[in-house]
């Protein structure tokens, strides 16, 4: 005789084919169709319907956190990872913070990129320093006046010394 858990359920479905269920131990049918189970069965199904509409909350020690910038956000999501893998959160919580920490990253990245934007906008509005005047000096020599620039002339240096030629 093979062993129960290979055995399937002796349950015909309405179409005409068997249920493809293991059987429970000690029966011929599966939890789901065996008649002495009916009972047990009402009863996981009431149970598993509280369940699903319990409302989850966090503990009421959970602290605030902010989340002003993106490596808050990323902070809040990295521990409610670990949460996640250590059981410590319920999933639909843990779904939920997934969920609007996407959202609140792409606020925070279109917030910074109207920062940026506005910014920019304000240099191209600012006026453009005029630009400097050409440098001109004037010397006076015993009560007369020349005029000097940045240019060389084009003697200079033909007549090293100094001296006049």
């Amino acid at each position: 005789m093979e062993p129960n858990s290979a055995r399937q359920c002796r349950y015909t479905k309405s179409d005409g084919n068997g249920c493809q269920a293991n059987v429970q131990a000690g029966s011929e049918f599966c939890f789901f169709h065996d008649p002495a189970l009916v009972e047990e069965r009402a009863t996981a199904r009431s149970e598993g319907g509280r369940e699903r509409t319990r409302k989850v909350l966090l503990a009421p020690n959970t602290p605030i956190r902010e989340l002003k910038t993106v490596t808050e956000v990323v902070q809040l999501l990295g521990e409610t990872i670990n949460q996640v893998r250590r059981g410590g959160i319920d999933l639909r919580v843990a779904n939920c913070v997934g969920y609007l920490s996407g959202i609140l990253l792409a606020a925070l990245e279109k917030g910074q990129m109207e920062e940026r934007l506005a910014a920019l906008e304000a240099i191209i509005k600012s006026p453009v320093p005029a630009a400097p005047a050409e440098e001109n000096y004037s010397f006076v020599f015993d009560g007369t006046t020349s005029e000097a620039s940045h240019e060389h002339s084009e003697t200079a240096g033909e007549n090293p010394g100094g001296a006049p030629s």
